[in-house]
């Protein structure tokens, strides 16, 4: 399994992890994305399911409610699980959360 792109953006609180270009032959099962703010390590560390969309992307959005509110650098990895319970590491990035006033 493989995907083309992996980017992020930001709005508001809220970060959207896009996946593109997933190339399964063994099918997918699920897209996790486990997110995590650069304070304090992984202690905020969470995975989230992707959702596919009409295009064939998944994404997923989350709100940094959910990590403490951190601001600074947030790390986004991709894993796909295929129909075989195989896990590949798909690709990551990162996005800059700036101070919430």
């Amino acid at each position: 399994m493989t995907a083309s792109a992996v980017a992020a953006s930001i709005s508001g609180n809220k970060i959207t992890a896009t996946i593109k270009g997933i190339n399964a032959p063994n099918g997918v099962k699920q897209i996790l994305v486990p997110i995590w703010s650069a304070i304090n390590g992984q202690d905020d560390i969470r995975w989230y399911s992707a959702t596919k969309k009409s295009d064939g992307s998944y994404s997923v959005t989350m709100d940094i409610k959910d990590h403490n509110y951190d601001s600074g650098l947030y790390h986004i990895h991709v894993y796909g699980i295929d129909n075989n319970n195989k896990m590949t590491f798909l690709g990551n990035t990162t996005v800059n959360v700036k101070q919430i006033q």
